[in-house]
């Protein structure tokens, strides 16, 4: 499905298919664009973002794991920023795919989808992470201060270290983001649309 900001890229024609029959398709007609680093480069930058983002998925799954009654992720101010991180890392992974399927050149929505996508859920991720460890930060010193009595429970480091690794994953994730800038590859070479009253114009 085209979205009216990529509505330009594309022009409708009338062909004829297989059967003889006449259908309307659109066809890109916008520029193409590909990595501005060597394909050498971009292999490495893949498997940072790749193992970035497995890292911060398994956190994510970790500090879910270990929730319970008491401690960090019993508090609101701590567990949500936490469980939020799941939606830029869904994103995320949606441009890992783009990225893992480039096949040497993409339309500007899959350039957007890549170039924009990425440091956007980064910087989300490490902003939800980020509350999270200074939420964690804040029940540490009412503990001290004995203004909370509940004790520091294994589940309490666990969940600690998981939301910390997180918000490090993007970090990573945000730090990598110029790796995936693109540039201009040429536009496709299709031929150029009849002009009106032309007796080939459908």
């Amino acid at each position: 499905m085209i979205t009216n900001k990529y509505a330009q890229d594309y022009r409708l024609e009338n062909r004829v298919n297989a059967k003889g029959k006449t259908v309307t398709k659109a066809v890109y007609v916008g520029k193409y664009y590909t990595f501005d680093r060597t394909p050498e480069k971009m292999r490495a930058e893949k498997r940072i973002l790749l193992i970035a983002a497995v890292c911060a998925l398994a956190m994510l799954a970790l500090g879910a794991g270990v929730y319970n009654n008491q401690g960090f992720s019993s508090q609101y101010y701590t567990l949500v920023p936490f469980l939020v991180c799941a939606f830029p890392l869904l994103y995320l992974g949606m441009a890992l795919y783009s990225v893992f399927t480039f096949k040497g050149k993409c339309t500007r929505e899959q350039k957007d989808h890549i170039s924009e996508r990425i440091p956007k859920c980064g910087f989300a991720g490490m902003v939800f992470s980020g509350a999270g460890v200074i939420g964690i930060l804040i029940s540490t010193g009412l503990k001290i201060a004995g203004v909370e009595e509940r004790p520091v429970h294994a589940n309490d480091i666990i969940f600690m270290t998981a939301a910390v690794l997180m918000f490090l994953a993007f970090l990573v994730v945000f730090l990598r983001r110029k790796a995936f800038l693109m540039k201009e590859t040429g536009k496709p070479d299709v031929p150029a649309e009849p002009a009106e009253g032309d007796p080939q114009s459908p």
